[in-house]
């Protein structure tokens, strides 16, 4: 990606397209979305670009953090923090979650769901890859089948045990090349298949 020299902001307009989009993306689990006016940066950098503010504190998960730190924190005004404690936690690159990730996540509870985490994992292929998610649960009718490369199925496993006690739960984004974005909300039941 290279050093930035300055930290990348996306304009008013563009910022408040993405803000519907990620919006829309918990609406329908598992449908991909295109995200437009896009940054160079990590596309899971996007999740705190849109959301953080001075009162978040973001984890970057990744060999790249040390070089998006600077930036981000720049950018939304969020201090950076481990993932156990963050209100959103960036996986900058494929293959950087792990089950053991999702599981240290807050979740909250039925009481105050509000502080559970919110994870944005960046993946190289969404809508095709060897992990096949079916989705079921609210803004699905039946069930919805999501392909994704680059991310595990015990991570996807893993996230389906922590949203089991919804309300209480992570809200999870994935972030292909190209914009394209996909959510799966702490209510979505997932089952996973491996080809």
């Amino acid at each position: 990606m290279g050093a930035l020299r300055s930290a990348p902001r996306l304009s008013p307009d563009a910022s408040q397209a993405a803000f519907r989009v990620l919006l829309s993306t918990l609406a329908a689990p598992g449908r991909i979305y295109r995200l437009a006016e896009l940054p160079e940066v990590p596309p899971a950098t996007l999740l705190p670009l849109v959301l953080a503010d001075f009162t978040c504190t973001v984890a970057l998960v990744g060999d790249a953090a040390a070089e998006v730190e600077p930036w981000l924190t720049l950018a939304t005004g969020a201090v950076t923090g481990p993932p156990c404690l963050a209100d959103q936690i960036v996986v900058l690159e494929p293959g950087a979650a792990s089950a053991s990730l999702v599981e240290d996540l807050r979740t909250g509870s039925a009481m105050v769901p509000e502080e559970g985490a919110r994870l944005a994992i960046s993946v190289p292929d969404l809508g095709s890859g060897p992990v096949r998610l079916l989705l079921r649960g609210p803004g699905v009718c039946g069930h919805i089948d999501l392909a994704v490369a680059g991310c595990s199925a015990p991570v996807f496993e893993a996230l389906d045990r922590v949203n089991a006690g919804f309300p209480a739960g992570v809200d999870t984004w994935l972030f292909g090349p190209g914009g394209s974005v996909a959510a799966l909300p702490r209510s979505t039941r997932i089952i996973v298949e491996e080809s």
